[in-house]
């Protein structure tokens, strides 16, 4: 699962893709089956198109994997970067 998720987020944005990181439940296996997969994906900047590329990957990932998957774009400037690194699972 966490190949193909890879996979497709680099045929998305190509080589602007610095890390693909699965964190939150997911990653430290507390996870339940209501549990979403939540993916940060790391690029050397953050467009504003970004979202629109995400939220259709998102959409598509989630009914080709049967799970929800929530799927963010951050640099490596960001705050958040560094909890997902630290509890994370690089893809």
């Amino acid at each position: 699962m966490f190949e193909v998720i890879g996979r497709k987020i680099r045929e998305a944005f190509g080589e602007r893709v610095k890390e693909v990181i699965i964190f939150g439940s997911r990653a430290r296996g507390d996870w339940n089956e209501e549990s979403d997969l939540d993916v940060m994906v790391v690029l050397d900047r953050v467009n504003p198109e970004d979202w629109d590329i995400v939220g259709k990957l998102s959409a598509e990932l989630t009914i080709e994997l049967g799970v929800s998957v929530m799927i963010v774009p951050h640099s490596r400037r960001d705050s958040i970067y560094m909890s997902a690194l630290k509890e994370g699972v690089a893809v």
